[in-house]
């Protein structure tokens, strides 16, 4: 049921698309053949399987104190997101997860978009999960399904896939972020920059 509802919201999300440019769709349109589950860390390609334990939960929040989750002990949102994205998979889609969120430090806080750490933090830990060990230690210690060998691979190598959010480059109930980190963002790219790298959207 779940497979068939990204599909379903896939297909909603090309027609409003199409609605608000007047039938256009951009030459790079991909929502048919590529996708990210809701919440969870996880990728189906052919370079790489891999699923988080811990990304979802079921009952509290991660920050939670009461949170219970392990490599040994899944969340069952996870377990189940794991299923839906071998069918995705099995349909023809590829699905992409994060190398490295940059989201608040502190999701509990009264104001998240404050929490968010800084250019430099950010440009040091890509440069750190560029590397091939790690991205093994990142699989050691989130994945319960790992491919050490894509992190040896040109797939890998020199790359970080970074997943962030709206809201923290927007001024509105949860915090000033449009005033606070629309420079964090613009000084990470050019500290990026500076140092050799390219951004691309996928």
């Amino acid at each position: 049921k779940d497979t068939e509802l990204f599909h379903f919201n896939s297909k909603a999300l090309r027609q409003l698309i199409k609605t608000q440019t007047h039938g256009t769709i951009a030459p790079n349109d991909k929502l048919h053949a590529m996708g990210r589950m809701p919440y969870t860390n996880t990728y189906r390609l052919d370079s790489q399987n891999s699923d988080c334990a811990c990304c979802t939960t079921d009952d509290v929040p991660p920050w939670d104190p009461s949170f219970d989750c392990s490599l040994e002990k899944p969340t069952f949102s996870a377990i189940l997101s794991a299923l839906v994205a071998d069918e995705l998979k099995s349909s023809g889609m590829d699905l992409y997860g994060w190398d490295l969120e940059w989201g608040p430090e502190n999701w509990g806080d009264d104001c998240p978009s404050c929490t968010l750490t800084t250019a430099e933090n950010l440009a040091d830990q890509v440069i750190e999960l560029s590397t091939a060990d790690a991205c093994k230690d990142q699989f050691e210690a989130h994945s319960y399904q790992r491919n050490y060998a894509f992190c040896d691979s040109a797939a890998h190598l020199g790359k970080v896939n970074i997943l962030t959010h709206d809201f923290l480059f927007e001024d509105g109930p949860r915090g000033q972020g449009a005033t606070t980190n629309l420079p964090k963002l613009r000084d990470f790219i050019l500290l990026m920059k500076s140092k050799g790298f390219e951004f691309k959207t996928l």
